[in-house]
């Protein structure tokens, strides 16, 4: 096997710095921004966001989850131990009174708190919450858009027509300490769910037939920089990823008072595909309407039981980014030089086939050669052996003649 090719100091510096354009991610959503002192404001109004009743849940959950385990673990010790017994079995039933087979019941249970149903702790739960929320808004956008009442619509006519349990209200700010999470890219889903979310509303608001804050507010996402153990103490737990306050919260009304003007929702820029359950592509003309006089327009908007029509589609700018990287400093040359190195060792490899096969040659020759002479020296000596013992035979019988 070849030895393995290194490239000398002068070869790697013979290149030179090339720009390359390639086409950004439409779908690339950047983190918000938010001032030092709104920051501040945010970590101040926390203790409202999130009270002590919830530290003081999760810290009673745990040191319940401890004991529990503790007894289980006494009780399997327990019966462990018992186990190898001899003891013959009895007929009668088994008390319930027998110390050691049953974890003691712990009656110090925390209860929930009710403030727990308007946040959403943890990473998981929060792509869940978002994942969902996304799915709803898609079903209902798909049914508004066919003119059907998302409340009372059924998609078969078999189906019951049962009315559907309330949703559970949507999360409006996301707390995230964003520069505190390692590795960034376990939180970078998380501006992409926000930002599909918000544009699907925008798109469901643009329709005619919804009223604006009927399918709720956007998502803003709140980013607290290297806040995370002021967080985690607050909610009481060893750490936390994200926050997110729903509507609901009582007291939501502090961060939009903060941060409404001043934070803006993430949004694509463009138009995202419209939910439909028919086999139409929406193209966006439909949506740009030609003028007609007032009384035929509503003639026939009277005579007319087709559903909305879609809104125009937004198309994304076009952003061309710039990769730096480097290229050979002359690729004319190098591939000459490389040409030739080939070529040459074509030329060599045939020379040495072509020696090789000469040397095989000349021993094949040799060898032949001394085996055709060692084959005409035993002949020989086998004829001087045979007349040797003829002659001996003569002899033999002439002295017996004379005798």
């Amino acid at each position: 096997m070849p030895p393995a090719q290194t490239h000398a100091g002068q070869t790697i510096r013979q290149a030179r710095a090339v720009v390359k354009p390639v086409l950004a991610n439409p779908y690339a959503t950047p983190w918000p921004t938010l001032p030092n002192h709104l920051q501040n404001g945010v970590m101040a109004a926390l203790p409202q966001l999130v009270p002590d009743s919830v530290a003081e849940y999760h810290t009673d959950r745990a040191r319940c989850s401890q004991a529990a385990k503790r007894a289980r673990r006494k009780v399997k010790r327990g019966m462990d131990v018992d186990a190898p017994s001899d003891e013959a079995p009895s007929d009668e039933a088994p008390s319930d009174e027998v110390p050691g087979k049953e974890p003691p019941k712990d009656d110090n249970v925390p209860s929930r708190p009710e403030i727990l149903d308007h946040l959403v702790l943890g990473l998981n739960e929060t792509i869940r919450a978002l994942e969902t929320a996304i799915s709803s808004l898609r079903l209902r956008m798909t049914l508004l858009a066919e003119g059907r009442d998302p409340a009372s619509a059924r998609f078969l006519p078999t189906e019951p027509g049962a009315t559907p349990e309330p949703d559970a209200a949507g999360i409006t700010y996301l707390l995230i300490p964003h520069t505190s999470v390692s590795p960034l890219a376990l939180i970078d889903p998380l501006p992409t769910y926000c930002a599909t979310y918000n544009t699907l509303l925008r798109q469901a608001y643009s329709l005619p037939n919804v009223k604006k804050g009927a399918l709720g507010d956007a998502i803003r996402i709140v980013p607290l920089g290297k806040r995370e153990p002021e967080l985690a103490l607050a909610a009481g737990l060893r750490r936390i990823t994200s926050i997110g306050v729903r509507a609901s919260h009582p007291a939501v009304g502090v961060l939009e008072r903060l941060l409404q003007a001043a934070l803006p929702p993430p949004r694509h820029s463009m138009t995202l595909p419209w939910p439909t359950t028919a086999l139409a592509v929406h193209t966006g003309k439909d949506g740009q309407k030609e003028t007609e006089p007032a009384g035929e327009a509503g003639k026939k908007a009277e005579g007319r039981a087709e559903g909305p029509s879609h809104p125009p589609i937004a198309y994304a700018p076009l952003h061309i980014k710039a990769i730096h990287t480097s290229a050979p400093a002359d690729p004319g040359a190098r591939k000459a030089q490389r040409l030739a190195e080939v070529r040459a060792k074509r030329v060599e490899k045939k020379a040495n086939r072509f020696a090789a096969r000469k040397e095989m040659e000349r021993k094949v020759r040799s060898e032949l050669s001394g085996k055709f002479v060692g084959a005409g020296k035993g002949r020989a000596s086998r004829r001087a052996a045979k007349a040797a013992k003829a002659e001996g035979r003569a002899k033999g019988a002439d002295k017996m003649v004379v005798a």
